[in-house]
């Protein structure tokens, strides 16, 4: 791993040890004992964080709230029939730079 949980890094959500999910998340606020548990930053926000850190969380301090399972079977269209519809944020653009 390169660098360390800090605000502003985006990460990739995990699922144990050699494991690696298509979810993302963005680090509002340092992290760093994430970085033991394999949850490797690979990008900073460089601008926006405070944008970033006004977005609605349906599961604030809790990582147990959206069913992982459903959402990774069911995708946008579980999403939306659950009790989370309208109550999530997703990413519609991203630049790398």
């Amino acid at each position: 791993m390169i660098g360390t949980n800090t605000a502003g890094t985006l990460t990739f959500a995990t699922a144990g040890p050699n494991s690696r999910t298509s979810q993302l998340f963005i680090n509002t606020a340092d992290n760093a004992g994430l970085d033991a548990q394999g949850f490797s930053p690979f990008g900073t926000v460089t601008d926006g964080l405070d944008v970033v850190k006004q977005l609605m969380n349906p599961t604030p301090n809790n990582s147990g709230g959206i069913d992982q399972d459903k959402y990774t079977n069911g995708g946008n269209d579980w999403l939306e029939a659950s009790v989370y519809k309208g109550k999530y944020n997703s990413i519609l653009n991203a630049t790398v730079c």
